[in-house]
């Protein structure tokens, strides 16, 4: 990275005494991270701390934040993992959630929504 990228990319934390959060762009989805775009590249800001403090990222490891902040781009809490390892520390620290594919709504949900809102 140039001085330049470094200083922007400083330029968008925001210290704290635990965390340092990210407060540029944001990717979408349900968990934001922070998202920049890097050397012609979509980048995500906690790899990016994690290369600037312990250099290149392995293939097929993931960056993992033992804060649960993903946000967070305090080198301290950025650690190497694979996706199993990312899906167990998940299930460990209770964030998983179920998801039943596509279905977003109840049986019952649907009857209350034709019931009341709609008008045939």
């Amino acid at each position: 990275m140039t001085t330049y990228q470094l200083n922007n990319f400083w330029n968008k934390v925001k210290k704290t005494d635990n965390c340092w959060n990210w407060t540029g762009a944001t990717s979408g989805g349900k968990i934001r991270y922070g998202h920049l775009y890097l050397n012609y590249r979509d980048e995500y800001a906690h790899r990016i701390s994690y290369k600037i403090h312990f250099g290149n990222i392995p293939k097929k490891l993931n960056v993992l934040h033992r804060c649960d902040n993903p946000l967070c781009v305090n080198p301290k809490h950025l650690w190497l993992g694979t996706q199993l390892e990312n899906m167990k520390d998940r299930d460990k620290k209770g964030r998983y959630i179920p998801s039943y594919g596509n279905v977003k709504l109840s049986e019952n949900e649907v009857k209350f929504i034709r019931n009341n809102y709609i008008k045939y």
